[in-house]
C-alpha cells in the first residue's frame, strides 16, 4: 500500500467560506509539504485551485509533484457529464490514477449514477479509476447497490473509516461491507465527547493513532487488494481561537498523523 495525504488535512490552511487564512496554501504548497513529509501519493478534492487550473498549470503540478517522488490523485464532488469529462481530462493530465467523487443522490433514479454509468468506459480507458466515497448521506449497503448496478472494473469505493458513522454506521461495520469494493482509503481517527452540558454527545476529531480507529482491523479488512492502493491520510482538526493556532494545531495533527500513518503500514508490510 502506498502511504498519502489528502488536502482535507489542509482543510483550515486551504480555507473554507467562513475561515479564510492571512495566506491560503496553494496547490503548489501542498506538493512541496507532501514531498517533505516522504508520502508518494497527494490527493487533492474540491478544490477551486484545480478546477480551474489550465493545461500548462497542470503540467506544473505534474512536474512538481515527480519532482518529490510524488503521484497524484483527484476528487471532485457532483456527477454530471460535464464534470466527469473535465476531472477526466484533469486526472489525465496529472496522471492521477484515482479520481473520488461524491455524490448527492444515490437513488435508483440519480441522474448522477446514470452520468458516472455513462462515463466509466471512457475512466477505464485512460487507466483512471472513479471512486465514490461514502460520504455522510449513502449507506454503505445502498452505495454497494450502486457499484454493483454500474458493474465497471472502474468503478469502485473510496473507503473512509468514519464518514459512515452520520449515516447510523459504525466503523466496523463500514469497514466489513466497503473493503471488497475499495479502490483508495481515507484514514482518519476520532472520539465519542460528551457534550459540556450533559445533553448528548460528539464525534470530534483527533490525531491519528489517539482514537478510536483501528488500524489492525482496516488493513486485515484490505488484505488481498491491490498492493498499490493508496491509504490517504485526513483529518478532523479543531477550529481554534485564533487563526494561528488553528493553522498550528493542523500542521502539527498533519505531521504526526503522517507518521502514525507511516509506522502502521511498516507494521502491515511485515506481518
Amino acid at each position: 500500500m502506498r502511504l498519502g495525504l489528502g488536502s482535507y488535512s489542509f482543510r483550515w490552511a486551504l480555507g473554507t467560506p467562513s475561515f479564510t487564512p492571512p495566506e491560503p496554501a496553494s496547490l503548489a504548497d501542498l506538493v512541496r509539504e507532501a514531498g517533505e513529509l516522504g508520502v508518494q501519493v497527494l490527493q487533492v478534492a474540491d478544490s477551486p485551485e484545480l478546477e480551474a487550473a489550465t493545461a500548462p498549470e497542470l503540467a506544473r503540478l505534474r512536474e512538481a509533484a515527480a519532482g518529490v517522488g510524488v503521484h497524484w490523485q483527484i476528487g471532485f464532488t457532483g456527477a454530471t457529464p460535464e464534470r466527469l469529462e473535465h476531472f477526466l481530462a484533469a486526472a489525465v493530465a496529472l496522471e492521477a490514477d484515482v479520481a473520488r467523487i461524491v455524490i448527492h443522490d444515490s437513488s435508483d433514479t440519480s441522474p448522477e449514477i446514470s452520468a458516472i454509468a455513462d462515463h466509466a468506459q471512457s475512466y477505464e480507458q485512460a487507466g483512471v479509476t472513479l471512486g465514490i466515497e461514502n460520504h455522510f448521506s449513502t449507506t454503505s449497503p445502498r452505495l454497494i447497490e450502486v457499484v454493483e448496478s454500474i458493474g465497471s472494473p472502474a468503478v469502485g469505493v473510496v473507503l473512509d473509516v468514519a464518514n459512515s458513522i452520520m449515516c447510523g454506521e459504525w466503523p466496523h461495520e463500514t469497514i466489513a461491507l466497503l473493503a471488497p469494493h475499495t479502490v483508495c482509503l481515507h484514514l482518519k481517527d476520532y472520539r465519542l465527547e460528551s457534550d459540556v452540558d450533559g445533553v448528548g454527545g460528539h464525534v470530534v476529531g483527533t490525531p491519528l493513532g489517539t482514537g478510536l480507529t483501528d488500524p489492525d482491523a482496516v488493513f486485515a479488512a484490505l488484505r488481498g487488494l491491490d498492493p498499490s492502493l493508496a491509504v490517504i491520510v485526513e483529518q478532523w482538526s479543531p477550529r481554534c481561537d485564533s487563526v494561528e493556532a488553528t493553522l498550528e494545531v493542523e500542521r502539527r495533527w498533519r505531521q504526526t498523523s503522517v507518521a502514525t500513518a507511516a509506522a502502521w503500514l511498516r507494521k502491515e508490510r511485515a506481518s
